[in-house]
Parts: structure tokens; C-alpha cells; sequence
């Protein structure tokens, strides 16, 4: 009987390769369970955590809470790009208006805005009241806590101020500029709405 449990389990090296075989294969398995966690916690992160969009039968979920997009607020602001054409230094500060509408069928509310470039401000003009003026966010001036509601299919005027001196007399004749204006609100859509203006500039 002794005799035929060893050639069923032979002692020795055989056995000590089948043990290792073992563990090598328990840690493959363990590294290859690691990966698929980390890639569904990635995939979790990146479908709660940040504003990642997933339509579904005209659904949309951000982080998280799921938004009726037929009964959003819609930002439409035109037109999206005003040529200002030549624009000299001699005439000071310039402006231009965007036409802002709400075209959704919920509340559109204006949170925040932000500019490319200090020489470049904004602001709302709901109702004839003007609203407070944004610049650009890195220089820490921007107000806080500000919020305008602009009912389904109202308008409201987006104002846009150019300062050709912020930066100094210029060196050359003549200096092509693009600038951006960013309109943060609650559309699920465009929550960053960005319109420009362009010019050239002349001394």
C-alpha cells in the first residue's frame, strides 16, 4: 500500500514544480482580478465623479442624476463670432452685444462668466439692468456668487468690452486679435457656452 501511494505521489522535485506552477498561477490570477477592478473603478469615476455624458431615449446623466433633455434649458447666444474690424488705440475701450436667448423649456440660469484675456470683460444685461462685469478668472476679480434666471424663450443681451491699452501701446502697425468670452449656466448641453470677437488692432 505504501509503495503505491508513492508512485501516486512521488516525492521531490515534481511535486515542488507542480507548487510553484500553483502559486504562479494564483498570482496571475490575482494581478488580472486587480486590473478589472481598476478599470471598473475608472469607469465608475469617470461616469459619476466628472461630467461625463451618456445619452439615453433623449436622457442625459450628469454625475450621476439623470436630466429630461426636452425639458432642458437651452443656450443659444448669436451669432457666435462678431468681426469688429479695425479697432485703433486712439479710441479707447470698445464694446459689442451678443443676442443671448433661452430656447429650452426650463429655466436657464447664467452662473459665471470668464474671459481669454485681461483687455477683454463681460457682462449680462437682463431687463435693462446690467449685471456685475467678468474678466479674466486668473486674475482672482471675478465675482462670486452671482445668478441671473432667464425664463423660457426670453433674451437677455451679452455685453462685451475690449480694451485696446490693457497691454500697452503697441510696436507694429497693425496686430490681428481673437478673443473668447465663456458663459457657464445650467444647459446639461453647453453648461460652457464660448463666444469670440475678433479685430485688428492699430495705433
Amino acid at each position: 500500500m505504501k509503495n503505491r501511494l508513492c508512485k501516486l505521489f512521488p516525492r521531490g522535485a515534481p511535486n515542488q514544480n507542480r507548487s510553484g506552477f500553483e502559486r504562479y498561477a494564483l498570482t496571475l490570477i490575482v494581478l488580472l482580478v486587480a486590473v478589472l477592478l481598476s478599470a471598473t473603478f475608472i469607469s465608475l469615476n469617470n461616469l459619476f465623479l466628472h461630467k461625463t455624458i451618456l445619452d439615453v431615449d433623449n436622457q442625459r446623466i450628469i454625475t450621476g442624476n439623470m436630466v429630461n433633455l426636452e425639458s432642458a434649458p437651452v443656450i443659444e447666444i448669436n451669432p457666435e463670432i462678431i468681426d469688429l474690424g479695425s479697432v485703433s488705440q486712439k479710441d479707447g475701450k470698445i464694446s459689442t452685444i451678443f443676442d443671448l436667448t433661452n430656447s429650452g423649456e426650463n429655466n436657464l440660469i447664467i452662473e459665471y462668466m470668464d474671459t481669454s484675456c485681461m483687455c477683454t470683460s463681460a457682462r449680462i444685461i437682463y431687463r435693462d439692468e446690467e449685471g456685475p462685469i467678468f474678466g479674466m478668472s486668473m486674475h482672482g476679480n471675478n465675482p462670486q456668487n452671482y445668478e441671473v434666471i432667464i425664463p423660457p424663450g426670453e433674451s437677455a443681451q451679452l455685453e462685451v468690452i475690449y480694451d485696446p491699452l490693457a497691454h500697452g501701446i503697441q510696436k507694429q502697425p497693425e496686430q490681428e486679435i481673437i478673443r473668447e468670452v465663456t458663459v457657464v449656466s445650467n444647459d446639461p448641453v453647453n453648461p460652457q457656452k464660448k463666444v469670440r470677437f475678433r479685430l485688428t488692432q492699430t495705433r
